[in-house]
């Protein structure tokens, strides 16, 4: 059934919607594919690649980590805003000040603490950056294939409509994904998709 559907809908593409209405709903921003095939595909080989080079990273920096529990983290003392400023405060005021400088406090491993912590935290940073920017396209890449899917379900939905064999069993296959009380994700979707073509066009 669904060979023959595929088959229907190529040969028949002129005869399933065309009304100006459905074309409208088939259609989608089309910006993320557009933005796509500006950038080239992510293959394989870039995600081996990287994969290859971030494994490395994190083995060399394997030697300097720690891992710890929940409950371990409960009773370490973190760095934020108002911790950092006291270590900095104190480590300077220590330099100065040997005279209240404890026997028993290395200041060079004060010191060392400190210059780790900043290092770590620039590289920490570097790594949030990535990460936001893998999230970011990913969220375009699946931003675009749910409209593809949309596009395939729209035509679908105007073949069963219009009785072509093997429509209406597609179809139900796909509806449950679309549920959603008096409204439908695709209602929804439509209008988003009118609104990015009135703000194109204006």
């Amino acid at each position: 059934m669904k060979n023959f559907l595929t088959e229907k809908m190529a040969v028949d593409a002129a005869g399933i919607g065309t009304d100006p209405k459905d074309a409208e709903k088939t259609t989608g921003p089309g910006a993320a594919n557009s933005e796509k095939a500006i950038r080239g595909v992510f293959s394989q080989e870039t995600a081996e690649s990287i994969t290859a080079q971030l494994t490395e990273a994190m083995n060399l920096f394997a030697k300097f980590g720690n891992t710890f529990t929940p409950h371990d983290r409960l009773r370490l003392i973190g760095a934020g805003i108002k911790n950092w400023g006291f270590i900095q405060t104190s480590f300077s005021h220590a330099g100065v000040n040997p005279q209240f400088v404890p026997t028993f406090l290395d200041m060079a491993e004060f010191k060392g603490a400190i210059d780790d912590f900043e290092r770590k935290r620039a590289l920490l940073t570097l790594i949030r950056q990535f990460a936001k920017i893998v999230s970011d396209s990913m969220l375009n890449d699946s931003d675009a294939a749910y409209h593809d899917g949309v596009d395939y379900y729209n035509y679908v939905r105007e073949a069963a409509r219009r009785r072509v064999p093997g429509a209406e069993a597609e179809h139900e296959v796909l509806r449950p994904y679309f549920k959603r009380g008096k409204r439908t994700i695709m209602d929804e979707l439509n209008h988003r998709q009118t609104g990015l073509r009135n703000t194109a066009e204006g």
